[in-house]
C-alpha cells in the first residue's frame, strides 16, 4: 500500500469513529458488503443485546468506486480496535490458518467458508420448514443428506486444502462447478440419492487426477490436520463454499415445501375439506425467503466460536 493510500485509509476509519459518539453505537463493523449485514447483526445481538453497532458495508474508494469484498475489509487491517472491527468470510483462510486472522487482531471471521454456511445449518433446515407449510416434514431427512454430501465431498475437500498450498490444480472456480447443481426433478427421491450419485461421481473423477499429481498424499495424515480445528467428514458441508451449499439447499427445501403443500391438499380434498384445501397454498412464506431470514442456531461450535471471539473484544 502507499503511503498516500494508507493515510487515505487511516482517514477513513478515524472518521468512522469519530462518528459512534453521534450515533451513541459501540463499535463500527466494517463488512464484505451489505448482504452479511443481517448474519452479523443477528450474532451480534445474540452475544451483546443491549449494543449497536455502525456497520460499513464498502468503502468509497480514492478513485471513487465503492469497495467491496474481504480484501478491501483487510486494508483496514493496521487501523483496528475496540471502537473498529472488520467481519469477513473465513474462505480457507480459517483452515489453512492464515496469520492474524482472529479477534486479537480485531478481525471477526464465521470460521465456515461464508455466512451461507451458517444459515445452511441442518437443525435450522427443519425448523424452516414447519414455519413455511405448518406441516410435519417425513419426506426430506435434512440431517441423513448432509451427512451424506459431506462424506462424499470430504476427501476431495482434503485434497483441495492440500493442493491450495502447493501448485493448486484444483481451483476455486473448479471445485464449485463440482458443487453446483442444476434443477433435478428428482431432487428428494430416496432422500437426494440422485445428487449424492452425481456428486460422487464428480468427486472421482477429481481425486483420480489429484491422486496421480501428489502420489505421497496421505489421507490420514491430512484428516488428522484439520480434526483439531472443526473439520470432519461428517460436518464437511459447513467448510466448502457456501454460496453452492446455500443454492442447492434452496431449490430442496423449495421443492420439499411444494411437495408437503401438495399432498396435504390432495388428503383435505380427498375428505371433502375443500376450503381448507385451498387456504394450504394461501401463504406468503417460502423456503428461500426464510432460509434468509429464519433466526440463527446457536448450538454448535462453529458459531460459538464467533460468539467468543465477540466476547473477547468487548
Amino acid at each position: 500500500m502507499t503511503p498516500t493510500k494508507y493515510n487515505t485509509y487511516q482517514s477513513y476509519a478515524q472518521n468512522y469513529k469519530a462518528r459512534l459518539s453521534l450515533t451513541n453505537k459501540k463499535a463500527v463493523v466494517h463488512l464484505e458488503s451489505s448482504n452479511d449485514i443481517s448474519f452479523w447483526n443477528a450474532i451480534l445481538k445474540w452475544v451483546l443485546p443491549a449494543e449497536e453497532f455502525d456497520f460499513i458495508p464498502y468503502t468509497t474508494t480514492p478513485t471513487g468506486t465503492k469497495g467491496t469484498g474481504c480484501s478491501q475489509c483487510l486494508i483496514y487491517k493496521d487501523f483496528l480496535d475496540k471502537q473498529m472491527v472488520i467481519a469477513i468470510d473465513s474462505d480457507l483462510r480459517y483452515l489453512l490458518q492464515e496469520p492474524g486472522i482472529n479477534a486479537a487482531n480485531y478481525i471477526l471471521q464465521t470460521y465456515t467458508y461464508s455466512f451461507e454456511n451458517h444459515l445452511c445449518f441442518v437443525e435450522r433446515l427443519n425448523s424452516i420448514v414447519q414455519t413455511v407449510c405448518g406441516l410435519e416434514n417425513d419426506i426430506f431427512d435434512f440431517d441423513d443428506f448432509l451427512v451424506r454430501y459431506s462424506k462424499e465431498i470430504y476427501p476431495l475437500f482434503l485434497m483441495f486444502l492440500y493442493d491450495s498450498q502447493k501448485q493448486k490444480h484444483l481451483t476455486i472456480s473448479s471445485l464449485s462447478k463440482i458443487l453446483t447443481f442444476p434443477h433435478m426433478a428428482t431432487w428428494l427421491d430416496n432422500n437426494g440419492t440422485d445428487v449424492i450419485k452425481e456428486l460422487h461421481d464428480r468427486v472421482e473423477v477429481e481425486l483420480m487426477k489429484l491422486k496421480t499429481l501428489y502420489t505421497a498424499y496421505n489421507h490420514d495424515d491430512e484428516k488428522a490436520k484439520y480434526i483439531p480445528l472443526g473439520l470432519s467428514e461428517d460436518n464437511a458441508y459447513l467448510y466448502i463454499r457456501g454460496h453452492n451449499l446455500y443454492d442447492l439447499i434452496a431449490e430442496i427445501g423449495e421443492t420439499l415445501c411444494n411437495a408437503l403443500k401438495k399432498r396435504e391438499k390432495e388428503r383435505l380434498e380427498a375428505i371433502g375439506q375443500h376450503e381448507n384445501a385451498v387456504a394450504v397454498y394461501a401463504g406468503t412464506k417460502t423456503f428461500k425467503k426464510e432460509l434468509k431470514t429464519t433466526a440463527l442456531y446457536y448450538s454448535y461450535p462453529e458459531i460459538n466460536k464467533i460468539s467468543s471471539d465477540i466476547q473477547s473484544i468487548w
